[in-house]
């Protein structure tokens, strides 16, 4: 069988009391982290299961993120009125 997917949750929780190796400004890696941190888990399995194969299963996403397949909104609640005719 094997592994076709990963579910990458929270990587929109990044560390804020840390210094990037490239000096990245903790703002800006809020949105940037997320991306690259589902680009990074999909081509380790597009590596090893090939291209169309792989799936990451993100919960996070910003701009840049839409080649990247699939993202979830989390967990939404709703309720709803009920509605009698």
């Amino acid at each position: 069988m094997g592994v076709d997917c990963f579910k990458t949750n929270f990587g929109e929780r990044i560390p804020t009391d840390v210094i990037y190796h490239d000096g990245s400004d903790l703002q800006k890696m809020h949105n940037d982290y997320s991306y690259l941190y589902n680009k990074v888990v999909l081509d380790v399995l597009r590596e090893v299961r090939g291209e169309g194969e792989a799936v990451v299963f993100a919960r996070s996403g910003t701009v840049g993120s839409q080649p990247l397949p699939v993202h979830w909104g989390g967990d939404c609640s709703a309720t709803y009125d009920r509605i009698d005719s």
